[in-house]
């Protein structure tokens, strides 16, 4: 697997002793703190990268050298056939699984004896919410140091199981979405790619498995008929395109973020601010 291989002294570690190609939640974690969402502010960051593009290799076809309007970052993160990489555009960015054939960027990071250094929590001690009716208890990620809600907004409790109808909490459109407690947040779709498919939350038994216990809520659509409950994942954040909203998907054989008409109704997490 390449998160082996490409770890420091992996079998095809490429980079420089004592360092490595980063994890999937290492990669996303800098690109959280660093605020980059856009290849400007990847070019502006502390890491200065450049919009490189990717070359992609497709059915056979000669490998051909995208446009360079896109910055692009391999992890050594690994899924199925797939590796995750971090791509950026000049409006936004996204964290993705790609085909191995591609060929992305590499960034390396520092490690120590072999292993990454991890994170420090910002805040190590949870602390009570209560807010609407609901008492809610914070999280602090073991990925980010952030600090989170234990549960949806509007659940009863903390998910049980991924199909624990009591925690899956109420349905908002996205235009009315910021239904948190003062100092809280619906999540940047960068913030919510580093708790998910940045820290190897690929299908719905790990967004439950996860710390912060997801249920396969489903959705409301426009109609107001409920759908997919108990099956899919689907969470706004407040990032936005156009007209629409980005949410995170997670179904029994895959995650990533995707965009939606903001008139759906969909489950939603809080981050500290």
């Amino acid at each position: 697997m390449r998160v082996d291989a490409w770890k420091d002294g992996g079998d095809n570690d490429i980079c420089p002793v004592g360092f490595s190609v980063p994890t999937g939640e290492e990669l996303m974690a800098e690109a959280t703190k660093a605020n980059i969402d856009n290849t400007a502010a990847a070019f502006s960051s502390f890491l200065k990268l450049p919009a490189s593009g990717w070359r992609f290799h497709r059915n056979g076809e000669l490998p051909k050298i995208k446009a360079s309007a896109i910055a692009a970052l391999w992890s050594r993160s690994a899924t199925g056939l797939h590796s995750r990489a971090l791509f950026i555009s000049n409006d936004s960015s996204i964290f993705m699984d790609s085909p191995r054939g591609d060929g992305v960027s590499v960034r390396c990071i520092e490690t120590q004896a072999g292993l990454v250094i991890p994170l420090e929590p910002k805040d190590k001690e949870t602390n009570t919410i209560l807010f609407n009716g609901l008492t809610y208890k914070t999280l602090v990620s073991p990925h980010t140091g952030r600090i989170w809600l234990d549960r949806n907004i509007g659940a009863k409790r903390v998910a049980t199981s991924s199909t624990d109808s009591s925690a899956y909490g109420g349905y908002y459109k996205f235009d009315e979405a910021n239904v948190c407690p003062t100092g809280f947040s619906v999540p940047t779709e960068a913030e919510m790619t580093a708790e998910t498919v940045g820290a190897d939350v690929n299908n719905t038994t790990t967004a439950f498995t996860s710390f912060l216990k997801i249920p396969a809520a489903g959705s409301r659509i426009p109609n107001g008929v409920y759908d997919y409950v108990g099956f899919v994942v689907y969470m706004w954040t407040q990032t936005a395109v156009g007209f629409n909203g980005h949410y995170f998907y997670s179904s029994d054989i895959r995650a990533h973020f995707a965009i939606s008409d903001t008139d759906y109704n969909f489950s939603v997490r809080c981050i500290k601010d």
